[in-house]
């Protein structure tokens, strides 16, 4: 799937791990805030697929000099961004465009945003 314009940045995950306090009840509209350098990004599949983990494919790459920013499109439409630093200078990226990846970030990293 490839779009022709980048869908909102959210993501659904069945399973989210989070070390927050939510002052939310079941049933109320709540949203997953985090960070593009606090979001992992891998060709390997973790040890642990079934918490904060989504998959999908390279859609876009923003190279930033010191940093790079994957857009990662998943199965759902929706794209998720991860920040990577940048720390040696190579020809070839070991990620580039198409490539399946891994999404994983920690739980601690995770904000619960209510309405």
């Amino acid at each position: 799937m490839t779009p022709s314009s980048p869908p909102s940045a959210t993501a659904r995950s069945s399973l989210v791990a989070i070390n927050d306090n939510v002052g939310a009840s079941t049933g109320d509209s709540a949203w997953l805030a985090i960070r593009p350098e606090k979001v992992r990004i891998s060709l390997d599949a973790p040890a642990e697929t079934g918490r904060n983990c989504l998959s999908g494919e390279v859609w876009d790459i923003g190279y930033l000099g010191d940093m790079s920013i994957y857009h990662v499109l998943l199965d759902s439409g929706h794209v998720v961004k991860s920040a990577q630093s940048n720390a040696s200078r190579l020809v070839q990226r070991p990620i580039t465009w198409e490539d399946k990846v891994y999404l994983t970030w920690p739980a601690e990293a995770a904000i619960v945003l209510t309405a």
